[in-house]
Order: C-alpha cells, then sequence, then structure tokens
C-alpha cells in the first residue's frame, strides 16, 4: 500500500504538470465514475415460459407422455446467456443469466407446452412426476441452438419417443425452427420459449399422426380377420 501511494504521488505532479491540474482531475473523475457504473450494473435473471395454444387439444394413444433431460451442445450449461457472433465465436453476457441450466428450462418448457396441447392436460409429466406403463418417453438431442444479436433464434434437434421401458422407437423426427424476436437479452429468452412451443406442437402432431396411423392399421387388420374368418365359414357351410 505504502509502495503504491508513494508511486502515485511520484507520478502525479508530472500529469499534472503535462497535462494541467484541471485536465487530470477529469480524467480521474471519468474513470471513478466507470467504475462505480460497472460494479454497480445489476444481474437480470431470465426463464422460458410456456405459450398458450392456438388449436384444440388433442388425444393420443398413450396413457402419459414425458420429455427425458435434453442433450445440449457444448458450451451451453453455463448459467450465463450467449449468442452467436461469427461462425467460431461466441458471446457471453455479463450481467444476464438464466435461473436454471438452459436445458432444464427447455425440458420444462416443452413438457408445458405438450400439455397444453394434448388431453387431458395431466396425461403430459412433468420432470419429476412417476410414470405410467406403456407411456412415451420423448428423447430430444439439441444439435444446434443459436440466439443471434440480430433478435433470431435457431433450434435445430433430433428427437424419438419410446415406450417406457422398451428401447424400440415408436416415432422419431428431427426439426429445424427458427423465430425472429427483439434484439436483446428479454427478447431472447422470449423468442426461444416461442421456438420450444414451436417443436412441442410438431412432437404433438406427429405423435397424434402416429397413434391414428397405427389405429387404422389395427382396424384394417381386424376387418380383414373377420372376412377371412367369414369366407372360412361360407366355405365350411357349402361342404
Amino acid at each position: 500500500m505504502a509502495k503504491t501511494i508513494s508511486r502515485t504521488a511520484f507520478f502525479y505532479p508530472r500529469l499534472a504538470s503535462h497535462f494541467g491540474f484541471g485536465r487530470v482531475c477529469v480524467a480521474c473523475s471519468a474513470a471513478v465514475l466507470l467504475l462505480t457504473a460497472c460494479a454497480t450494473t445489476p444481474t437480470r435473471y431470465f426463464t422460458l415460459r410456456a405459450l398458450p395454444a392456438r388449436s384444440a387439444p388433442v388425444r393420443l394413444s398413450y396413457p402419459g407422455v414425458a420429455v427425458a433431460p435434453i442433450a445440449m451442445p457444448p458450451g451451453y450449461s453455463r448459467l450465463a446467456l450467449i449468442y452467436a457472433g461469427t461462425s467460431t465465436r461466441i458471446h457471453v453476457a455479463r450481467h444476464a443469466r438464466w435461473v436454471a441450466p438452459l436445458g432444464t428450462l427447455l425440458r420444462r418448457a416443452i413438457a408445458q407446452d405438450m400439455a397444453a396441447r394434448i388431453s387431458p392436460r395431466r396425461a403430459v409429466r412433468l420432470p419429476g412426476q412417476s410414470l405410467p406403463a406403456h407411456a412415451a418417453v420423448i428423447r430430444i438431442t439439441v444439435e444446434r441452438l443459436a440466439p443471434h444479436r440480430t433478435g433470431e433464434v435457431i433450434l435445430r434437434v433430433r428427437w424419438s419417443a419410446r415406450t417406457q421401458g422398451h428401447s424400440s422407437i415408436i416415432k422419431s423426427g428431427a426439426a429445424q425452427i427458427s423465430v425472429r424476436g427483439a434484439d436483446r437479452y428479454g427478447g431472447e429468452a422470449q423468442t426461444m420459449s416461442r421456438a420450444a412451443a414451436s417443436l412441442a406442437r410438431r412432437i404433438v402432431e406427429s405423435l397424434r399422426a402416429q397413434g391414428v396411423k397405427h389405429r387404422l392399421g389395427a382396424a384394417g387388420n381386424f376387418r380383414g380377420a373377420n372376412r377371412h374368418a367369414r369366407v372360412g365359414m361360407a366355405r365350411g357351410t357349402g361342404a
């Protein structure tokens, strides 16, 4: 401390004599104000939220649906908000953070979005809730999640659905979703919520189509079996 004071006492007269006492005071005051502003900048916290469905909820042929923990790209485990710069550069926010890891927030938002689109709503199990037998478990791998400073969010995923307790895939798909929003961190959270809702809608529509296809196939097999049975009975009667 004494060494710092002695150095300041040594250089300050020289700076004052070279630039003028007033200029040195103004420069020092500006530096102090800048450091004070940086030190008092509050940290803002953001989360993802589910969005209301625009269409009537649909019924699925599964007793329950759940979203498994989401596999995120490297670098997205941090709590600080990030956005893409160039193809090889990522910017990290200093005073904007997620309230939880982004993968956790994305999983809960997608599950809540699916619950708003499936009837009954309780068929969708949120993280931590128990699953009934033969429930459909959705596994999502995020391949790209690129918020840009322009406000655009690009979400590219691969997903698959498996029956609880079984390894065979009953349905799978891929999606790339691009959503534009406000070019600020609060806007990034809102835009990412919209991207999550769009993904949930696509998964629900795909599962519903798979259920319809399965029921039509089962009905066709039933009609075919009845037809063969009638033919057999007719032949037996004719004999």
